[in-house]
């Protein structure tokens, strides 16, 4: 009760996803044969998924991913020699997936630019507060501020995802992805979409693999 009651009110940015938006995911994998199968690269088996993320719930998984290629190899934390392979994905030809942003309003508030480069978001809220800015401004920059430090928070123990786990679900019970403020680099977003939507809106195009190195990454030659 007390977390709808917080939210009441409180209507985070929307926007729809496209085929022009592009996002990266990458994970770790033993060699440079990279994985066999590109289903390993997307999210677990709803039975194998039996803890908290920071975008789902037990039993209920999502395809996590980033707005740059560079937060998600950063996201995997390689070490020299690791092999990471990264896959981008985007919406399926003719696809408008809608998708709630949540620290947009903060982001657009302190520096004028939206994380998303949206010109009209950046538009919107100046228009607005040239208008004044009213407890309703106030009140809904709060409440996007307080979830966005929530979705950067670093954790220790996958219990502790509980309650952004929590925010995402509403979120996704409205047929919706999120987008949320990056871990590794807040400048970037994140993307949490339910597993089922995936399957059904989104595609991967791309994928290649990457060996790390001390003072850089350097792509293999392998790509399909």
């Amino acid at each position: 009760m007390r977390f709808w009651e917080i939210l009441r009110g409180y209507f985070p940015l929307a926007l729809e996803i496209t085929d022009k938006w592009t996002w990266f995911r990458a994970r770790k994998c033993a060699d440079a044969e990279g994985y066999g199968h590109l289903d390993q690269m997307l999210y677990p088996p709803a039975d194998l998924c039996t803890g908290y993320g920071r975008a789902n719930l037990p039993g209920l998984p999502s395809l996590y991913a980033s707005s740059t290629l560079v937060t998600a190899l950063d996201e995997t934390r390689p070490n020299a020699g690791d092999f990471v392979q990264a896959i981008v994905i985007r919406a399926r030809p003719g696809v408008q997936y809608p998708c709630h942003v949540v620290g947009e309003t903060e982001r657009v508030t302190k520096s004028g630019h939206s994380s998303m480069g949206l010109k009209t978001t950046e538009e919107h809220f100046i228009t607005e507060y040239q208008c004044g800015i009213t407890n309703k401004h106030l009140t809904d920059l709060f409440i996007d501020s307080f979830f966005a430090a929530w979705f950067r928070e670093r954790v220790d123990e996958p219990l502790d995802y509980k309650k952004t786990a929590i925010y995402s679900s509403l979120i996704h019970g409205l047929g919706s992805g999120l987008i949320y403020p990056g871990v590794m680099s807040a400048g970037a977003g994140n993307i949490a979409i339910p597993a089922t939507d995936f399957d059904k809106y989104f595609e991967v195009f791309f994928t290649t693999l990457y060996r790390g190195m001390s003072d850089r990454r350097s792509p293999t030659n392998r790509s399909k």
